[in-house]
């Protein structure tokens, strides 16, 4: 509004005159009364500012809430007082069966505003999102809760306002693991798109799959395929590898408790002891806890009450059912390992171990199963549950190797050369001439049987 003086034979505007002047123009809302009175007091003729409208508050879009890291790893940052250890700073995200895993929040419509005139302005409403499962995750019947159907690796990708989430059985490693970019642990399978370099550890509950060379570790619960070769690192296939201490320990301990029971020491005062000094490393392992242990409560519960609580009513059965239930938890007897090539290294899978490109130099073999090297065996040493079978081992120049199975087991040359140790069962015997077919324990387990 503008108010001017008044001119020769007029009368000066009132504030009553301005009003009027107002509702004239149909301005009824957001009236100033003291800015138009002192546009009328100034009555300069500039423009004054009397009226407000209230502007529409625009609508909130509706959105996707990610209730796991969306980036897909978490590079964890230690300080002064929480060191973190730099080669296990990533954490890749796991979820379980059941978990939630996003929630899809609803749009708003916003608040209208309104005009000066008292006309009311409509809002800009929120767009809404789209929520969508895929592979692995579930909908709730309102389509706002997302949950995981299987245990794995929960990923999120946005096309536009709609996110797919989806849990993946297999968590991908692109390139190399290595000091750089950190161990890899991961409760399902894992494949690395390259290779595993020396001081690197790679770790899964499922599968490891690894596209290049190893160097490092390598430890798969349900088995292990390298499609390189093995460099000095070492392999291992079917035991849970968070839990392989824990086996190891538990094991040791029942064995030193059977020990002790024979001395006539009731089994409640042995365990006391024995976990309050040898082996008090149990009861700080089941006191911290651990993922593993999280997912057996059961176990951990029985464990605690017979390591931690020993009472009268405890015997060694109850010690030995103890160690059967962790091995029946921690350890996969039908896990595998496939590689091309082995230099220096150790292999050991509850199952069978295949070697199928060049063989095997300066390494460790051992299997719960069968064993079968398809290229040239030098000074190595294969122990097997199961059958061996092997091309050719040693050679003209030396380089013999040890292989050994169990009594009903057979050892199987394509050619092996002199210095060659064979051990069947109790029986063993050193090859002092080139051999071609089999050898197997005599059914009266006095001797061996070499059949070309």
């Amino acid at each position: 509004m503008a108010v001017r003086g008044p001119r020769a034979g007029e009368r000066a505007v009132t504030v009553e005159d301005a009003l009027a002047a107002l509702a004239e123009h149909g301005v009824t809302t957001g009236i100033d009364s003291e800015a138009v009175t002192a546009a009328v007091a100034a009555a300069d003729g500039r423009f004054v500012p009397v009226a407000r409208g209230e502007a529409p508050v625009p609508g909130r879009d509706g959105e996707v809430e990610l209730l796991f890291p969306a980036d897909g790893v978490v590079v964890e940052a230690g300080d002064e007082e929480n060191a973190v250890d730099w080669r296990w700073r990533v954490r890749i995200p796991q979820v379980r069966e059941g978990e939630e895993l996003a929630r899809l929040r609803p749009p708003t419509p916003g608040r209208p505003g309104r005009s000066v005139r008292g006309e009311e302005i409509p809002p800009r409403a929120g767009v809404p999102s789209v929520l969508r499962a895929g592979p692995g995750a579930g909908l709730s019947a309102d389509g706002v809760l997302c949950r995981a159907t299987t245990a794995g690796f929960p990923t999120a990708r946005r096309l536009g306002r709609t996110v797919l989430v989806q849990v993946l059985p297999v968590y991908h490693h692109a390139g190399d693991v290595d000091l750089q970019s950190g161990n890899v642990a991961f409760g399902g399978g894992v494949t690395v798109a390259g290779g595993v370099q020396r001081g690197a550890v790679v770790r899964a509950g499922g599968v490891v799959t690894v596209k290049g060379d190893v160097e490092g570790e390598v430890h798969g619960a349900a088995g292990v395929v390298i499609a390189g070769k093995v460099f000095g690192g070492r392999v291992t296939a079917g035991v849970v590898a968070e839990a392989a201490a824990l086996l190891g320990e538990m094991e040791r301990f029942s064995g030193a408790v059977e020990q002790l029971l024979e001395k006539g020491v009731p089994t409640h005062l042995v365990v006391r002891m024995l976990i309050q000094s040898k082996f008090a490393s149990l009861r700080t392992e089941l006191e911290r806890g651990s993922d593993f242990l999280a997912q057996h409560g059961d176990w951990r519960e029985e464990a605690a009450r017979i390591l931690l609580r020993p009472g009268f009513w405890l015997n060694q059965d109850s010690v030995a059912r103890l160690v059967a239930g962790l091995r029946e938890r921690a350890v996969n007897p039908a896990a595998s390992v496939q590689v091309s090539y082995l230099q220096n290294a150790s292999v050991e899978a509850t199952g069978t171990v295949r070697v199928l490109g060049q063989g095997a130099v300066y390494s460790t073999i051992k299997a719960g199963g069968r064993v079968e090297v398809r290229g040239r065996l030098r000074n190595c040493t294969v122990a097997a549950g199961g059958d061996v079978v092997l091309h050719e081992v040693g050679s003209s120049t030396g380089g013999g190797c040890v292989i050994a199975v169990p009594a009903e087991g057979r050892i199987s040359f394509r050619r092996a050369y002199p210095d060659t140790v064979v051990r069947v069962g109790d029986l063993t015997c050193r090859l002092e001439a080139p051999f071609s077919g089999l050898v197997t324990a005599h059914p009266d387990g006095r001797s061996l049987v070499f059949k070309a």
